[in-house]
């Protein structure tokens, strides 16, 4: 069974509490490894554009490679952005609450992420991070 991101973090978090620094660098790799390797072609994951969060579908894997085609997500009616003066010019209050309807595309841009040994992740060429599990999210704030 796959695991969503709050159940790999539940996990993460409470296997964290009862190691030393040595030992849990160790297992959080191994972890990471895992989760990661789960992920397999028409599975749903996510790009993390630094405040912002894009879905997409794997459409290709390798041994080292992640191949993803971008996804469109529409903002849901049943949730509109409420704003109070601050900031630049206006400050979203109720940003954590969004809801998106995400639909796979296939006319959608493809891009590639490369396995990084270093970081334990996959990463494209911009550095940005691929993650399992199909979500939405635009920062309104930034």
């Amino acid at each position: 069974m796959k695991r969503t991101t709050e159940q790999f973090y539940k996990e993460y978090y409470e296997k964290k509490a009862h190691l030393s620094w040595r030992e849990w660098d160790d297992v959080e790799r191994k972890m990471r490894d895992e989760w990661y390797h789960e992920m397999d072609v028409g599975d749903h994951a996510h790009i993390c554009h630094y405040s912002d969060v894009s879905p997409v579908t794997v459409i290709k894997k390798t041994a080292t490679t992640l191949t993803v085609r971008m996804d469109k997500a529409t903002r849901d009616e049943s949730w509109k952005p409420e704003w109070v003066v601050g900031g630049f010019s206006a400050h979203c209050t109720n940003i954590d609450e969004q809801k998106w309807i995400i639909e796979e595309d296939e006319n959608g841009s493809v891009e590639v992420f490369r396995w990084s040994k270093r970081y334990n992740q996959y990463r494209n060429t911009s550095g940005e991070k691929l993650f399992p599990e199909w979500r939405k999210y635009y920062d309104y704030n930034f």
